[in-house]
């Protein structure tokens, strides 16, 4: 089955009107924050006809896909019980979570480490996704950088956040958690 979970790739701004890789995708996905005009606060409030049709289309379909994936979230995370290591957020009985994303938190020794093993062995491109505001250049550059958030800043520095959209059949995530696990077993014996 290698080969049938995604590659994410993460890559750094244009440069001469290409695409430059990063040497470790994961350190964090997606891009920095940046003013785009000096002295200008970037915003964009754009929101076309066409995307406002789908969009509500895609109304019609929300509680369909959420439960989707809430039954992938509970057969993924039920299929890595034994492994206290990865840390998922805790949704108390009263409350339902949309799983946008599939992040956790490793409390192991070697998160880069784990995410090379994923990657170069296991074929499970895991990302760091969403770096706190305040750690970007934008922030920073517009005096904003220094807050004193010390959770935001000890779940970014052990985030973990698997391949995930919303309709993952269960044979591919259990494959996923397979492939998890072996990469989990790996590192605690070694």
């Amino acid at each position: 089955m290698a080969g049938t979970l995604p590659k994410f790739g993460a890559y750094d701004g244009w440069e001469t009107g290409h695409l430059k890789k990063r040497e470790k995708d994961w350190i964090p996905a997606g891009n920095d924050l940046v003013a785009p005009i000096e002295g200008y606060w970037p915003h964009n409030f754009c929101l076309n006809v066409p995307a406002s049709v789908v969009g509500r289309l895609m109304l019609k379909r929300l509680d369909k896909i959420n439960e989707q994936r809430r039954h992938q979230a509970r057969r993924f995370i039920g299929a890595l019980l034994d492994y206290p290591e990865l840390d998922f957020q805790h949704v108390p009985d009263h409350c339902e979570h949309a799983y946008h994303l599939m992040a956790a938190r490793f409390d192991g020794k070697n998160r880069d480490g784990l995410f090379q093993l994923m990657c170069d062995k296991y074929m499970v491109e895991v990302i760091v996704q969403y770096w706190p505001l305040h750690r970007s250049s934008l922030f920073k550059k517009m005096g904003l950088g220094k807050a004193v958030v010390p959770e935001t800043d000890h779940f970014y520095g052990q985030m973990i956040s698997f391949p995930w959209w919303s309709d993952m059949s269960d044979e591919l995530l259990d494959e996923m958690a397979d492939r998890t696990r072996k990469a989990l077993d790996e590192m605690r014996s070694g």
